[in-house]
């Protein structure tokens, strides 16, 4: 753990006055001599003449008014000399003032460093209550030294209290049930409602916050404010209990989960409001338990799950709303769990899983909707024995599956609803796995199927269509479907194609 620094304020050297008695005795007979003189120059005006030409002749009348100005003329110079000594008094005062608050500030510093060193001790007691105090301890320390205006050492307390939470741990340990579980706990809860308030002045948001590696078995992060900084949970372990990340704003920074492993327990971001910043998952691993977007509202950043590996479990976008920003399978491997996006909407932004490999598991963006933005599956593989958009509606933007390689499995597009936007099939390869547009409707939207390649035991269907009245391009004539394609005879006004009317196999191989 890192110690505050001593950074006390040197005071700076500064000239005593002259001392009070003399500056007073300074001051009289310097008024004594203005006075006499004063005198002389008015009498002379009074008679006249000057004292070298001869005595000055005045009488007692002129001599009293030569005396009367004289006084005022003095009057005025003490008057002065007493606002200069008021001035004096003044400038002492505030200068003790001044080094009274210096002196203050030090000793308060140096409490505020005492109390660091408590409460450092008190984390590394072994008893879970002593603990206990130590958290609560260091995140009054981390706000004292906020309302001192010294903000690096404020970072320093919530290092320590987050290297709580990154050191070793074991949920099922014996340690874990006779307390430690509680502090931990603890140590989250007191974070989190320093996440709650921007406006507060022991607010937290824009800190820097460091999880990494830390083993969560538990925890509530409802409603926090990630607003900038760094949040990083890179390479945490969440094993069992409830994450709950429920109503929180991600709108600046980073949240950072690269490389963190999902072996259990639920991560719940339903009702978060994604309007900036970044929430990276890169390279993550999701083995079991539940990571829920259910019904979040994407309006701006990124969700970024590039080089992601699915083995079990289920991360779940369904009913949520993308508005804006993006949303990126890039590179992902989908080997078992699922990914669901079951009655979301899109209405603007992307979402990629470019080059992604569904294997296994299982893939849903079943009654979803499709009025703006760009998905894309460009480049993606598709094994997986379960991969849906039955009932899904294109309303808008683009959904492209360009160069996309079906390779086993089934993709469903049972009775989705291609009524406007751009849907991309161009250059897909389907060498096997069965890809079903039965009883869909295509009824406006730009459906192409271009530049295709295909052959047993692939299967394109588009049994018992509901609607044929903006039929897809496809590379062959009306009436020459290949034979991994049926019906075999599509409906009339289909794109015509240059390859020879009676080719079964487009750009490959009967077999596999």
């Amino acid at each position: 753990m890192t110690a505050p620094t001593n950074n006390r304020t040197a005071i700076p050297p500064s000239k005593e006055p002259m001392p009070i008695f003399w500056a007073l005795v300074w001051w009289s007979l310097v008024g004594i001599g203005l006075g006499l003189i004063i005198e002389i120059v008015f009498a002379q005006m009074a008679a006249g003449t000057w004292v070298w030409e001869g005595p000055l002749n005045l009488d007692s009348t002129k001599w009293f008014d030569v005396s009367r100005s004289t006084i005022t003329t003095v009057g005025i110079f003490g008057l002065g000399g007493a606002a200069l000594l008021a001035y004096r008094r003044q400038h002492t005062s505030e200068r003790q003032h001044t080094l009274d608050e210096r002196k203050q500030g030090s000793v308060d510093k140096t409490d505020l460093r005492a109390r660091y060193t408590t409460a450092a001790e008190q984390l590394g007691h072994e008893k879970p209550a002593v603990r206990l105090a130590g958290v609560y301890a260091m995140a009054a320390l981390a706000d004292d030294w906020h309302s001192a205006e010294e903000d690096e050492q404020r970072q320093i307390c919530i290092d320590v209290l987050c290297a709580y939470l990154r050191m070793e741990y074991d949920p099922d340990s014996d340690k874990a049930k006779t307390g430690e579980k509680e502090v931990r706990l603890t140590v989250i809860k007191v974070i989190s409602s320093h996440l709650q308030d921007t406006s507060s002045t022991s607010s937290w948001c824009g800190m820097n916050l460091d999880f990494t590696g830390a083993v969560f078995d538990g925890g509530d992060f409802s409603s926090v404010k990630f607003t900038g900084g760094n949040v990083t949970f890179a390479g945490a372990r969440f094993t069992n209990g409830n994450i709950n990340f429920t109503n929180t704003e991600l709108s600046g920074g980073n949240v950072i989960f690269a490389g963190a492993h999902f072996s259990g327990g639920n991560i719940i971001f339903s009702g978060t409001d994604f309007a900036g910043g970044n929430a990276i998952f890169t390279r993550a691993h999701f083995t079991d338990g539940l990571v829920s977007f259910a019904g979040v509202r994407f309006t701006d950043g990124n969700i970024n799950f590039s080089n992601a590996k699915f083995t079990s479990g289920l991360v779940n976008f369904s009913r949520s709303e993308v508005a804006g920003g993006s949303i990126i399978f890039t590179d992902a491997q989908l080997s078992g769990g699922n990914i669901s996006f079951s009655n979301a909407k899109f209405i603007g932004g992307n979402i990629t899983f470019s080059r992604a490999k569904l294997n296994e598991g299982g893939l849903n963006f079943g009654s979803a909707r499709f009025s703006k933005g760009t998905v894309s599956f460009n480049g993606a593989t598709f094994a997986t024995p379960s991969a849906t958009f039955a009932r899904a509606r294109f309303t808008g933007g683009v959904a492209s599956f360009a160069k996309t390689r079906f390779t086993a499995g089934f993709v469903s597009f049972k009775g989705a609803k291609f009524t406007a936007g751009t849907v991309a099939f161009e250059a897909a390869t389907f060498v096997g796995g069965h890809v079903s547009f039965d009883q869909a409707e295509f009824t406006g939207a730009s459906v192409s199927f271009l530049k295709i390649r295909g052959a047993k035991p692939a299967l394109l269907t588009f049994e018992n269509v509901s609607s044929w009245a903006h039929p897809p391009e496809f590379p062959w004539a009306p009436g020459a479907s290949p034979a991994w394609v049926l019906p075999t005879s599509l409906p009339p006004g289909t794109t015509p194609s240059l390859l020879p009317e009676n080719q079964e196999d487009v750009g490959l191989p009967s077999s596999p």
